[in-house]
């Protein structure tokens, strides 16, 4: 059986291997992976963000404070610009 505190162990290490100069900063200075990864320390049930998956639309970054309705926009906007960005090559 997967244990909660070894699921925990094999995201930390997941996170310490992330390369901070490879991160998403915002324009607020937020930085995504690090909100992500701490957001997922304190979540008590699996979430996307064990992944370091990120669902805009997801309501439960706002309830808990893990990012801003602002923060989310540019997060979508971004990923919206991106869409553009390939179908014009």
């Amino acid at each position: 059986m997967i244990t909660l505190e070894r699921c925990l162990r094999k995201y930390e290490k997941s996170y310490a291997k992330l390369d901070d100069s490879n991160k998403w900063v915002l324009t607020t200075g937020t930085v995504v992976e690090d909100a992500l990864y701490n957001f997922g320390l304190r979540c008590k049930y699996e979430h996307l963000a064990h992944s370091f998956v990120l669902d805009p639309d997801d309501d439960t970054y706002l309830k808990e404070n893990v990012f801003t309705e602002s923060a989310l926009r540019e997060i979508r906007d971004f990923k919206s610009r991106k869409r553009h960005c390939c179908l014009l090559t």
